[in-house]
């Protein structure tokens, strides 16, 4: 019940807040090849990026963690003394564990899953947008006027 509860409150902020890094990522990305020409500049963009993953990662690493723990509850449950129990004890275990059958998968605008897969898809994107900016020649066009 909890999962359901908590559920829908932090998928729309969850995926607000993927959406966002990905977009920040490439865009700093951009920042440092446009405006980063000194090693100070450098050393804080790149502060900046390592706070962005940050940002991220520790909401991706605990959703992997929850579906790997709901996905081995199941297993867990087989592997106890319920044979010793009595015959209550083990028909509600039945139907505890045909209730942990479905893991339980936390998503972001009940779209992304938030996983570590997750978390590698939002850095391949934001690396995407950024040699998508730097093909069309933006560095170049900016230098010229």
């Amino acid at each position: 019940r909890l999962f359901d509860i908590v559920h829908p409150v932090i998928s729309i902020t969850y995926f607000v807040q993927f959406m966002t890094t990905s977009l920040m990522l490439g865009v700093t990305l951009l920042n440092v090849m446009l405006f980063a020409v000194d090693k100070f500049a450098l050393i804080g963009h790149a502060a900046y990026l390592l706070a962005l993953i940050m940002e991220i990662y520790p909401l991706c690493y605990y959703g992997q963690s929850l579906l790997d723990d709901s996905n081995l509850l199941a297993n867990t449950i087989f592997h106890g003394h319920w044979i010793d129990q009595n015959e209550e004890f083990r028909k509600m275990l039945v139907l505890f564990t045909q209730h942990t059958q479905k893991p339980l998968e936390l998503l972001a605008g009940k779209l992304i899953p938030i996983n570590l897969a997750t978390f590698v898809s939002i850095a391949k994107f934001s690396f995407t947008l950024y040699s998508f900016i730097n093909n069309m020649g933006v560095k170049e066009r900016f230098e010229s006027l």
